[in-house]
């Protein structure tokens, strides 16, 4: 499928990350392996327990308070044909809904 860029953003996603530094989703689909710098189309895949919100989940700012972080890493990436979704702040307030996502890089750590 051809990605026409209209208008992108850059915002955060936690990812799931191996011994090996693959990079996964956190729950829905988790078993696929991201590229980076790449344009994914999010999929919709409804998940039993899970809220049916299709699209890639992200933030301005990496700040997800509800989620663990042992694991996971937060990323920069870039977003296509988003929504703009305002969340309860104990989970991290606005969210952006989208269905391109590209994989940047890994946020430095601030220790």
């Amino acid at each position: 499928m051809e990605l026409k860029i209209q208008k992108t953003r850059k915002v955060f996603k936690l990812f799931r990350v191996n011994k090996k530094n693959e990079i996964k989703s956190l729950f829905i689909d988790n078993k696929k392996l991201l590229p980076v710098n790449e344009w994914i189309k999010a999929e919709d895949n409804k998940t039993k327990g899970f809220s049916h919100r299709p699209g890639w989940h992200t933030s301005p700012q990496p700040f997800a308070p509800h989620l663990k972080q042992d694991g996971r890493k937060w990323f920069q990436v870039e977003i296509c044909d988003f929504v703009k979704l305002n969340r309860p702040v104990n989970q991290g307030g606005v969210w952006y809904l989208s269905n391109w996502i590209k994989i940047i890089q890994p946020v430095k750590d601030e220790h």
